[in-house]
């Protein structure tokens, strides 16, 4: 099993390409173990590589620690995964996060090239959002940090940022103590609504700050105030939490585009919430064949248990 960036890497590698007979790739199942998404690539290879040899390529969309679990398939054939075919085939691959990694670093240099408190803000915002999506918790706080130390005092993006590092820390009074604060100062403030609304619902790592009498408050003006995908889907959550289908499905007919792999993502972890493993699966593979990467954040929510 293989992360989708590495796979995308290999099958543009020309070198790779030149010695390709044929390949197929399809989505086929979701593990029944893990939820996840198993796609399979059949390559056959003919010279420059050698001798004509098959593979049997999985992927999914998962991190790097679960890199090379073998998947049986029912005719005989030599089943590898992507890094050990990449071996065999002499072809260097990237680390999934490496081009996360690239953006932090062009970032940072952004912020030493700027005098601006308020473009440093920002920027550190920015590194922080992207730490996140690797599964670097611990780096995410300190930029979240940096940020709200070159925000302006008690300004809404300080409190916002502050809120960010509650939010990871676990402390879900502080999480709506700081956003309250932002609301106080601008209380039709689109992307703090959009952030504070999400948190209610519950579906993050930090579960506990689920307040849905709250959230629909909060998602109801969101929606009053900018009609957008975003905003929609915090508000169709709720409704389908607090069991207002009907709403629900009204809902939906407002949206430009439903089916997104973000949407997907996100109605996965509303019922791994609802404790409904047949429609995660279905999310999820729904998702992953959108073109989903599951981030280091999915897993770890994936694994928590309500």
């Amino acid at each position: 099993i293989f992360a989708i960036e590495g796979f995308d890497k290999l099958m543009k590698d020309k070198k790779f390409m030149e010695g390709i007979a044929d390949y197929s790739y399809t989505s086929l199942w979701v593990d029944n173990t893990t939820q996840l998404p198993v796609r399979l690539l059949t390559v056959s290879t003919l010279p420059p590589h050698g001798k004509r040899k098959e593979y049997i390529i999985s992927t999914s969309d998962i991190s790097w620690a679960n890199a090379n679990k073998s998947v049986v398939v029912a005719r005989p054939t030599s089943t590898v995964s992507v890094t050990d075919a990449a071996k065999v085939l002499k072809i260097k691959l990237d680390d999934k996060n490496q081009s996360t990694l690239n953006r932090i670093s062009d970032l940072k240099k952004q912020i030493a090239k700027t005098k601006n408190a308020n473009e440093k803000g920002l920027l550190n915002y920015e590194i922080a959002i992207e730490y996140e999506t690797i599964g670097k918790y611990t780096d995410a706080a300190k930029f979240y940090k940096k940020a709200a130390s070159s925000f302006p005092k008690g300004s809404v993006d300080q409190y916002t940022s502050l809120a960010q590092v509650e939010w990871i820390a676990g402390n879900d009074k502080k999480v709506k103590e700081y956003f309250e604060l932002a609301l106080l100062k601008e209380p039709e403030n689109d992307f703090v609504l959009n952030q504070y609304g999400w948190f209610l619902n519950g579906l993050t790592l930090a579960p506990k700050g689920r307040d849905l009498a709250k959230a629909l408050s909060v998602n109801t003006l969101l929606v009053k105030n900018v009609v957008d995908d975003s905003n929609l889907m915090n508000l169709y959550v709720t409704y389908i939490l607090l069991g207002r289908n009907k709403e629900a499905e009204e809902l939906k007919k407002k949206f430009d585009n439903f089916e997104t792999a973000s949407n997907y993502n996100t109605l996965a972890r509303l019922y791994h919430r609802l404790g409904d493993k047949q429609k995660v699966a279905q999310y999820t593979q729904l998702a992953a064949e959108k073109g989903h990467i599951r981030s280091a954040n999915d897993d770890r929510f994936f694994s928590l248990s309500f």
